[in-house]
């Protein structure tokens, strides 16, 4: 039975993006770790098809996805009308929420989609806002606004879908002259979330195929130079004076981060502490509270760079959805500070309900 004394908060995941495995995969993590006595949980999965459902799944059956077909399940929707304060279910039952948690990765969701929903509801909610997750989203947005900044980025190549199809010849054409003697390169959807879409190229074959597939992601592409050097992430957590974690490094089980290599290779690995030394850490930290605040971000992030072999920090892109697995590194860089797990949780939402 619900404790109105307890703070009850609506867990969104799953969704129509190519991340709905990821979203549920954090999802679990975060309902097997948060305390119980101290807040009311309603589940809310949103199918493949688009359908939001109500449901009382374990986490196994959420994990599995056999959840969708769980008895029991009731169609639900997220009220604008602020008076509703909440879901009204299938059922015409008013479900009243105190604050929203949208554990999902992607398209509609990350982009400040399903932000402006939560805004017109009047329900506070986990993560930045409408504007903040739009532009964080969209790599080329956050390239240009970045640029803002004392801080370096990899050299880039901006296309659009419509010239793509008009003239592949002189796009692939321009990028190859554009990026002479900086191959190989990476081709990667403006707006997209765990490497989905993403190739890496080393001559003009690939590179026109890398376009094709990335063009069935977004319809802007960015082209980048493979920055040689070591990838490096670090966590913000907070809304006004925000804190950033320890630096933490990726070793990628592939020749390089890759959706496979993140989610499905056991020999991908992180090392906490990052392997470099504590000056160029601390750059790294402030670099990464500088682009959290110019980008209008709240509650929390990730913000990953490279460091080159010469020592240059490279600014790469800000995750405001990070994974949220055990093994996500935006929980480890904090449980290495000294923040567990489900203290993490507490902070988060803690955060979320200042705003």
């Amino acid at each position: 039975m619900e404790n109105k004394d307890k703070l009850t908060i609506c867990f969104l995941w799953g969704g129509q993006s190519s991340e709905n495995q990821v979203s549920r995969n954090s999802a679990v993590s975060i309902l097997r770790e948060i305390d119980r006595d101290k807040y009311n949980i309603i589940c809310v999965g949103i199918t493949s098809r688009g359908e939001w459902l109500v449901t009382d799944a374990s986490t196994d059956e959420i994990a599995d996805g056999s959840w969708e077909d769980r008895k029991g399940n009731r169609r639900a929707i997220l009220s604008p009308d602020t008076s509703t304060e909440g879901l009204i279910s299938e059922d015409g039952e008013k479900i009243k929420v105190d604050l929203i948690w949208p554990v999902l990765h992607g398209k509609k969701v990350e982009d400040g989609t399903i932000q402006g929903l939560f805004e017109l509801s009047g329900i506070k909610y986990v993560g930045c806002g409408v504007a903040s997750s739009a532009c964080c989203m969209d790599k080329v947005l956050t390239k240009i606004l970045v640029s803002n900044l004392n801080v370096k980025q990899a050299k880039s190549y901006i296309a659009g879908k419509t010239d793509f199809e008009e003239d592949q010849d002189r796009i692939v054409s321009d990028t190859a002259k554009y990026f002479s003697g900086f191959w190989p390169l990476f081709v990667k959807p403006s707006s997209s979330g765990s490497s989905v879409g993403i190739s890496k190229v080393g001559d003009l074959r690939e590179l026109r195929n890398a376009y094709e597939t990335a063009f069935k992601e977004d319809s802007k592409v960015i082209v980048e130079e493979a920055v040689v050097g070591q990838e490096v992430e670090t966590a913000v957590l907070g809304n006004e004076v925000p804190l950033a974690s320890s630096v933490g490094e990726i070793l990628s089980s592939g020749d390089w981060y890759d959706y496979n290599s993140k989610y499905n290779n056991i020999r991908s690995k992180t090392i906490i502490p990052a392997r470099i030394d504590d000056n160029t850490a601390e750059k790294i930290k402030k670099q990464a509270l500088e682009t959290y605040k110019l980008l209008g971000c709240r509650n929390l992030a990730r913000v990953d760079f490279f460091v080159r072999t010469n020592g240059e920090i490279i600014f790469n892109e800000i995750n405001t959805l990070p994974g949220f697995t055990a093994v996500s590194m935006y929980p480890k860089l904090w449980l290495y500070d000294g923040i567990t797990y489900s203290r993490l949780i507490d902070e988060i939402i803690k955060y979320a309900m200042e705003q």
